[in-house]
């Protein structure tokens, strides 16, 4: 079966959506799949879930979990009303492996994970009454609704951990990355609090009683990313976050963040984001 790529235009400073899907009676359905991660909740009707290479019939009350890689589609019979939450893992993982920790449902997943939670499950309940909430709280916008959004999506990805830890359905080898991450955390938090000064590789591999070479290559192997692509990637996102918020000048931003100069961080700056500090901060309205 055909699967074609979905594009979603979120939000630069909150990547999330949430809408209604109706689902589609096209005889000859196409899969589709995205970037981000997505939740529904079957709010009526009936009709087919294709995830995969599962199917499963809509029943009202039905929590599905759907992840970045996973090609879908809903068919619906008469009539089917879906609340879909879409978001950007960024929304949530911040690099530190406790966020990583609500997304686990989505990337951590043994052979036997359901996508569904069905509707007599007391999660389902509670997570369905929570999505209801988030909606209500977009369609309203009152005053911090962002922020009350993202409370409520960070209960609801804790209540799925929850469920499919208590279902067996997460991988048990994410107790090694966890064990992994506790031998350099000490390291990493010290990097967090002091990302606009210089970092000292040799002094951060004897907090985790590593030589620096070793350190080196397991800090790479527990973040993904080595200590240099680290570091920039929070100073880009303090920088960011700076000239959101702030009236400072571009070149104050710059050195409390830390850049050796004001064209290297110009330049990192616009390869991460694609625009410049200049054009960034045009761009939240400042």
């Amino acid at each position: 079966m055909d699967s074609v790529k979905e594009v979603f235009s979120f939000s630069r400073e909150f990547p999330f959506i949430v809408a209604h899907g109706y689902g589609s009676n096209d005889p000859v359905p196409m899969l589709h799949w995205h970037d981000c991660l997505e939740l529904n909740l079957v709010k009526g009707g009936s009709g087919v879930n294709v995830i995969g290479s599962d199917s499963y019939s809509l029943v009202q009350g039905e929590i599905y979990v759907i992840n970045n890689n996973e090609r879908h589609y809903a068919f619906r019979n008469s009539y089917l009303d879906l609340l879909v939450i879409i978001f950007d893992p960024v929304l949530v993982w911040q690099c530190g492996a406790f966020d990583y920790e609500y997304l686990r449902p989505f990337f951590e997943r043994k052979i036997s994970f359901c996508n569904r939670i069905q509707p007599d499950n007391v999660f389902a309940r509670e997570i369905g009454a929570l999505m209801e909430e988030i909606e209500k709280e977009d369609r309203e916008k009152s005053p911090g609704y962002r922020l009350v959004i993202k409370a409520l999506l960070m209960k609801v990805l804790a209540l799925l951990y929850r469920h499919f830890k208590l279902e067996g359905q997460i991988e048990d080898e994410v107790q090694e990355k966890l064990r992994e991450f506790n031998r350099i955390k000490d390291a990493v938090s010290y990097i967090d609090l002091n990302f606009m000064h210089d970092i000292n590789l040799d002094e951060v591999a004897q907090m985790s009683f590593m030589t620096r070479t070793y350190f080196s290559t397991f800090f790479k192997k527990v973040m993904k990313v080595n200590l240099t692509e680290y570091v920039l990637s929070l100073r880009i996102n303090y920088a960011a976050r700076l000239l959101k918020q702030t009236s400072m000048s571009v070149t104050e931003i710059c050195d409390r963040c830390g850049f050796s100069s004001l064209s290297y961080f110009n330049r990192t700056f616009k390869k991460a984001t694609t625009l410049s500090p200049s054009e960034y901060r045009k761009s939240t309205g400042l």
